[in-house]
């Protein structure tokens, strides 16, 4: 079965932040080390991008945030974070991308 995912690049001047989630965990929240996540339709999207969509989105952003085991080993394969990178929050992967040359 192919992953799907919840989407959405927000823009702000010249920097535009990506966040994508498995779309299965969009409406779920997680806890960890003094850390939550809420994984909400507002910020991630909808839950109906494809991995196509994702990676054309990638292009554009100049920050990302990835939650959940397909969005963080997406970005992980196209080489936007690094494995070290990676945390769990109450089990669940978790990543952010900043290009520092705009930062």
């Amino acid at each position: 079965m192919t992953a799907t995912y919840a989407s959405k690049l927000h823009r702000s001047g010249k920097h535009a932040l990506l966040a994508v989630a498995d779309s299965g965990i969009v409406g779920k929240s997680f806890k960890g080390d003094g850390v939550q996540i809420d994984v909400t339709d507002s910020f991630y999207g909808d839950g109906r991008t494809d991995e196509k969509e994702v990676k054309e989105s990638m292009k554009r952003m100049t920050m990302g945030n990835f939650t959940g085991k397909n969005a963080v080993e997406l970005a992980v394969r196209e080489g936007y974070v690094d494995e070290d990178g990676v945390t769990l929050v109450g089990g669940v992967p978790h990543a952010q991308f900043y290009d520092s040359g705009l930062l």
